[in-house]
């Protein structure tokens, strides 16, 4: 583990974060939060219905204070929605523990294969206004998890379990074990 023994995974959306942490947890041998997971079991729905109900802005309360709680709650892995780094209150959070000694990883997917995880490979008519709507989603996200993070982790066409080892890898490579 790093300094504070807190290592933060965020991704663009198209990346499974969850089994990734899980790998990384695995692998390391650290408690694993799931910050989704944690939404959904507090707001009582998935993130994708909350969303659809509830819209964006209560999503976004819910991730700050559940991200916020898992950051602060000691050492582990800390899978971290794309959609969470525009609260500020999760960016300060996120540079706490970067100032801590942890570490913020970016399991990065370019816009295309994170389109196609996400919109699907096949050309749908109609599809146009969509795609560009996310476009600008993942640009707008891209920037703020590329802020955040300290270290970068491709995960262009590899499985979660590849992305865990790999991030083993680029950990042993930057920080010192304890």
């Amino acid at each position: 583990m790093t300094g504070s023994g807190v290592v933060v995974l965020v991704a663009p959306p198209g990346v499974d974060l969850g089994a990734v942490a899980a790998g990384l947890g695995a692998r390391l041998g650290a408690a694993v939060r799931d910050t989704d997971a944690l939404v959904a079991a507090q707001a009582g729905q998935s993130v994708a219905d909350l969303v659809l109900v509830a819209g964006d802005d209560e999503l976004r309360r819910w991730q700050e204070q559940v991200v916020v709680a898992a950051l602060r709650d000691g050492p582990g892995v800390v899978a971290v929605g794309s959609g969470a780094v525009e609260v500020a209150a999760v960016r300060t959070a996120l540079g706490e523990v970067v100032a801590d000694g942890g570490t913020v990883v970016l399991l990065d997917l370019a816009s295309d294969v994170a389109a196609r995880a996400v919109l699907g490979a096949g050309a749908v008519p109609g599809l146009g206004p969509v795609r560009a709507t996310w476009r600008q989603m993942y640009d707008r996200r891209h920037v703020l998890l590329e802020q955040v993070a300290t270290l970068t982790v491709p995960a262009d066409g590899a499985t979660p379990d590849q992305t865990a080892a790999a991030t083993v890898v680029a950990l042993a490579g930057r920080v010192p074990s304890s």
